[in-house]
Formats: structure tokens, C-alpha cells, sequence
């Protein structure tokens, strides 16, 4: 009988303390700070994909009010400076500026999206009153598309070259 007596003195179990979940281990420390680091990179590289992409948008707003006019004389006489600025935006000065009439249209076919022939009516329609584009929605449409897809001449490296100056 001596068994419950020497259990009397004995002391409950202490369980060790809960383990703090601060200050985490540094493989976790690594991770969020892995994690800042990328999350920093792509809110970066999206900021300037959108300020790099601002001109189009502005370009295409543009287009869409002059989408209501139906003198096709001055809907070729706004369209033509539109696509010169953002060809003067996207390619360097020296290869736009001089161009005028046909070899405008020239580039502008060779610059893909719109074709040959929507150019040169675009072109001949800036200078003549009495013009007729024979396919408005379409030559819209492929100038849209041509803003749209415009980009800046270093992108362009191993791609499709635009005629040259000498070409047209």
C-alpha cells in the first residue's frame, strides 16, 4: 500500500511552451522576400507596358471620333497626321518625316495592316474634294488594326524591315 503514497508527491507533466510562429525560419524569410522582390518586377514591367502603350490607346480614342465623319476629303485629312504621329512615335524621325503622297502610302502598306490600295485612297483623298473611299469600314478597320498593332522600331529587330526611304 505504499504505491499510492509514492505517487502523491509526484508533480503533474509540464508540457513545453507553444511554438511562436515569430520569428519564422529563414527559409521563409527568404521566400517573401523572393516574393517582394518579383512582386515589385512585375507591377514594374506592367506600369511601363501601360505608359509604353498610352500613345496607341490615345490614337485609337482619337480614331473612334473621327469614325463620325462622313466627308471622306476630311476624314482622309484627320486620318493621315493620326498614322504620322504614331509612325513618328514608333520609327525614327529621319525615316517618316520626308515621306508624302505616294510613298506615304507606300509605308503605310509595307508597314503591314493596311493595304495598298486603302492607302492610296487614304493618301489621294486627303488632297481631293470630291474623293470616295470605295471601302470606308474596311480602311477604319485597317487603320485601327494598324495603330493597334504598331510598335516601336528597336521591337521590330529580326522582323519584317519597312521600305526604305530609297525603295518607295
Amino acid at each position: 500500500m505504499s504505491a499510492p503514497t509514492t505517487t502523491a508527491h509526484l508533480a503533474d507533466i509540464h508540457l513545453p511552451e507553444p511554438v511562436s510562429w515569430f520569428p519564422p525560419a529563414p527559409g521563409w524569410w527568404a521566400l517573401a522576400g523572393i516574393t517582394l522582390l518579383l512582386a515589385v518586377a512585375i507591377s514594374w514591367a506592367l506600369r511601363r507596358r501601360h505608359l509604353q502603350r498610352a500613345h496607341r490607346r490615345q490614337a485609337i480614342a482619337e480614331l473612334g471620333k473621327l469614325k463620325r465623319q462622313t466627308n471622306p476629303h476630311l476624314l482622309a485629312q484627320q486620318i493621315n497626321p493620326l498614322l504620322r504621329q504614331v509612325a513618328l512615335h514608333n520609327h525614327p524621325r529621319r525615316d517618316i518625316a520626308h515621306l508624302s503622297g505616294l510613298a506615304w502610302a507606300q509605308w503605310l502598306a509595307g508597314s503591314g495592316h493596311i493595304s495598298p490600295d486603302n492607302a492610296r485612297e487614304l493618301v489621294e483623298a486627303a488632297y481631293n474634294p470630291n474623293a470616295v473611299l470605295t471601302d470606308r469600314d474596311a480602311l477604319l478597320d485597317q487603320c485601327e488594326r494598324w495603330i493597334d498593332k504598331s510598335r516601336p522600331a528597336a521591337s521590330q529587330a529580326g522582323k519584317k524591315t519597312l521600305p526604305e526611304a530609297s525603295d518607295v
